[in-house]
């Protein structure tokens, strides 16, 4: 047998011998969520009907908000783009909130329904960002005023409030709104000479604390799920910085994914959470995307594979309730890093029936793969050194897909399914 024939053997048998696991086990689908035709893409948030917002560069390079929906990207349209501008959150009602910039400053904005309107600013400030929505219409967010300070804002209607502060607190922030109008973000406090995670609940503002021991240092809170679960950031008695979970006056350390810290930034009603945590002590890499859920923390890097379209997955930045995951990550083209917005949309392996093969006249392999999964479901098959091909799952549940091939032993796998394999076989 030639040198090829027996590494493929060897492939085929580690593939098959971990396929049995592999069909168990959750997958993901990994988007790179299109651009306006720049290169560089980044993701703020996802809704629970799946758009996502944020901001792409354009031909000309310009910054652009944006809306992803069912994997299609627009620009939003209205918005005054003399300078740049981007989309920083989306409601379950399609409602978004971001920030556009003039050559007289920046202003916050409230898209919807395809129309714009302005935000009013506070008095006295010189930068002011809308940072979240809700399906009422209500936008929070903060404005840096004269002398470098922030303050937090709710606006509703028209009506534009500041929000309270802690005693002490000289600079606030406010990151997210649910539907119940709990508002999230940190105080900078001269009291304690610290951030502290915040939340705003019929007018009063709540300080969260930290996790045990970090409370000479800091916390910050950064969202907000439906039913009230809080993530963020906090330092904690090991002078690390840990993701939390913080349930009706109950923080948990998240942990990190081997490294010193972690961050959450995305929490769903089920309390997954998703963030960026260092992977090895003293990190001085790009770390890695993480999500948490049934108390473990998985790097979401595990999910990539050799058909992959991202090279490394930075850091979550949402979670809806349906587990689709939205974040940064980055792209390498000829040792050219690119920062681009990813989607990860889960599924069961379980839903991969069957993977067939067969060796046809010319050089042929043809492959079919049957599923439970529902129309327009995207997957990829890999033929072990023969590259890979994007399917999209029909009516019936099946994708079909041929390669040309030389003589050889093949495998056909499904990619998000590490070792779910058809029958090896070899092609004459």
């Amino acid at each position: 047998m030639n040198t090829i024939a027996q590494r493929n053997n060897v492939l085929v048998a580690a593939l098959l011998s971990i396929a049995a696991a592999a069909s168990a086990q959750p997958g993901y689908v990994i988007t790179d969520l299109e651009t306006l035709g720049g290169e560089y893409t980044f993701v703020a948030a996802i809704n629970n009907t799946g758009q996502a917002v944020g901001r792409s560069n354009n031909l000309e390079g310009e910054s652009r908000a944006v809306l992803w929906d069912n994997g299609e990207i627009s620009e939003l349209r209205g918005l005054p783009n003399d300078v740049a501008s981007a989309a920083t959150a989306i409601s379950d009602a399609g409602h978004v909130a971001g920030w556009f910039e003039t050559p007289d400053g920046v202003h916050p904005f409230l898209w919807k329904d395809g129309e714009l309107t302005e935000i009013d600013v506070l008095p006295g400030s010189i930068r002011s960002e809308a940072k979240g929505v809700n399906d009422h219409g209500q936008v929070v967010g903060e404005a840096q005023m004269e002398g470098g300070l922030h303050r937090a804002f709710v606006w509703e209607n028209g009506k534009l409030e500041e929000l309270p502060t802690l005693p002490g607190g000289i600079s606030t922030y406010a990151l997210a709104i649910n539907n119940s109008s709990q508002i999230v973000g940190w105080v900078f406090s001269t009291d304690v000479g610290r951030d502290r995670a915040v939340l705003w609940e019929e007018g009063r503002i709540r300080n969260l604390g930290t996790l045990p021991g970090g409370e000479s240092w800091g916390s910050r809170a950064l969202a907000i799920s439906q039913s009230g679960l809080i993530t963020g950031w906090s330092w904690n008695r090991d002078s690390k910085v840990r993701a939390f979970l913080w349930d009706d006056g109950v923080f948990q350390d998240l942990g990190t994914l081997g490294g010193d810290d972690s961050y959450g930034e995305g929490v769903n009603a089920a309390g997954q959470v998703v963030g960026h945590a260092d992977v090895e002590p003293y990190d001085k890499g790009p770390g890695a995307a993480f999500v948490y859920r049934a108390n473990v923390m998985d790097n979401l890097n595990e999910y990539l594979h050799p058909c992959s379209v991202m090279n490394l997955l930075h850091g979550g930045r949402g979670i809806n309730d349906n587990g689709e995951i939205v974040g940064i990550g980055y792209v390498e083209h000829y040792g050219v890093r690119r920062t681009r917005a990813f989607l990860l949309t889960p599924f069961s392996c379980d839903d991969i029936l069957e993977v067939k093969s067969r060796c046809g006249k010319n050089g042929r392999l043809s492959a079919t793969l049957s599923t439970s999964l529902p129309a327009g479901a995207s997957l990829t098959l890999m033929n072990n050194f023969w590259g890979c091909k994007p399917v999209v799952i029909d009516g019936k549940g099946r994708a079909k897909v041929k390669w040309d091939v030389h003589p050889d032993i093949h495998a056909v796998c499904v990619a998000e399914c590490w070792g779910l394999c058809g029958p090896s076989l070899e092609c004459p």
